[in-house]
């Protein structure tokens, strides 16, 4: 019992440390303020970092996926048709839960210990390049490494930010992915369509096939350009319209993962058995008398809103580069708002003008200082409450 407890304690410690250590990079998921430009997200670390340790991202074949809404999802559903066949990987961000959400190899996350030796493998190799790596930059190395010691076939890499620049910019995939592109962060991309889907279309490469979700016509014109100029293939998939309900939800994104399935020739039958059984984690998720779903954009919450039976009420929190106004005036009238604060540091005082951003919109809305006050003062057992905005 000593030993157990001693143990215990020490992985503990690991896991206390290496956040420690993750978090003296500099985090743009944290600074929202920062410019979207080569100054300030640059591929020149994550190269010099890799290289430093072999270029573990050469040794599984990979999907890369960008986009503005939906990518998460579609790298779900195209890493549960990958891992019915093969040894599969996925790396996505944020992370829900712990940063180990992010990491995961055939439906295991990364451990902390693991986590903790491809960290120090990655910092090493660090200290060698004299680089100034950013926070994604870090965890992006060890994903890239964890996949390559534990030998899987495929990985899906999601896109943090953008994708021209993106860190997980450097593979050479089997596919580039691109889901519907809206107006989203606002304060890193210049506020136009084109833009925004010509950062996204930077994942493109040549000779590489296209998979495109955007609906757009901006978008689809700058991908379908910048396709043609590096002589790849583009195939696109009807945009879905009309109503959302239940299983309908992710009708978009599971067809566009099918899509890329089906040209590699890795969908089946088996794998259509287990898409219809398999649930995202945050996507519309059910616990108990809450509905979980990470939308945080006007067209999100559209096909939020469209799905939720009637008479829920709303948790809600965003980041504060989001359109939250929007958002907030799309919400029944009737409905009960409550803004839960949550215990980030780094967005203690944002979080007092996203409220009063929420309140212009809805003077009714209820600060929560967290989910403790609300489940004390005004949860009720018969309601039920959708859960909805940023991560």
């Amino acid at each position: 019992m000593v030993f157990q407890v001693i143990i215990i304690g020490m992985k503990q410690i690991s896991r206390t440390i290496l956040r420690r250590k993750l978090y003296r990079w500099t985090d743009y998921e944290k600074r929202r303020h920062a410019s979207y430009n080569s100054v300030n997200y640059n591929l020149e670390a994550i190269t010099e970092i890799c290289r430093e340790l072999g270029n573990p991202q050469n040794d599984f074949k990979s999907f890369h996926i960008a986009g503005t809404k939906g990518k998460g999802s579609t790298s779900f559903w195209l890493y549960t048709i990958l891992k019915n066949k093969y040894s599969a990987g996925l790396y996505v961000s944020p992370h829900v839960i712990d940063e180990r959400d992010r990491i995961i190899s055939n439906d295991k996350k990364i451990t902390w210990k693991e986590f903790c030796d491809v960290f120090y493998a990655v910092e090493r190799a660090v200290k060698k390049t004299k680089t100034a790596p950013t926070f994604f930059d870090i965890v992006t190395a060890c994903a890239f490494l964890y996949f390559s010691r534990k030998k899987i076939q495929y990985a899906v890499i999601e896109t943090g930010l953008g994708g021209r620049l993106d860190s997980t910019n450097i593979i050479i995939p089997q596919a580039s992915i691109i889901t519907n592109i809206s107006y989203e962060h606002s304060q890193q991309f210049d506020p136009t369509l084109a833009r925004i889907a010509a950062e996204k279309a930077g994942i493109i490469k040549p000779g590489i096939p296209v998979f495109s979700g955007a609906g757009a016509p901006e978008a689809r014109k700058v991908i379908k350009k910048t396709a043609l100029e590096k002589n790849a293939r583009v195939i696109e998939t009807s945009p879905v319209t009309g109503s959302f309900s239940g299983d309908k939800f992710q009708k978009e994104n599971i067809l566009l993962a099918k899509t890329c399935a089906e040209y590699f020739g890795f969908f089946d039958n088996s794998c259509r058995l287990i898409m219809n059984n398999y649930l995202l984690p945050a996507r519309f998720q059910k616990i108990k008398n809450f509905i979980i779903d990470g939308a945080h954009t006007p067209s999100a919450f559209a096909k939020l809103l469209a799905s939720l039976p009637a008479g829920c009420d709303f948790l809600v929190f965003f980041l504060p580069d989001k359109d939250i106004e929007t958002c907030i005036g799309m919400l029944p009238p009737k409905a009960a708002v409550y803004f839960i604060r949550l215990p980030l540091p780094w967005l203690s005082l944002d979080q007092k003008k996203i409220y009063y951003r929420i309140s212009l919109v809805r003077p009714d809305a209820v600060f929560c200082y967290n989910y403790s006050d609300f489940k004390k003062k005004y949860y009720k057992k018969n309601k039920i409450y959708s859960v909805c905005g940023s991560f």
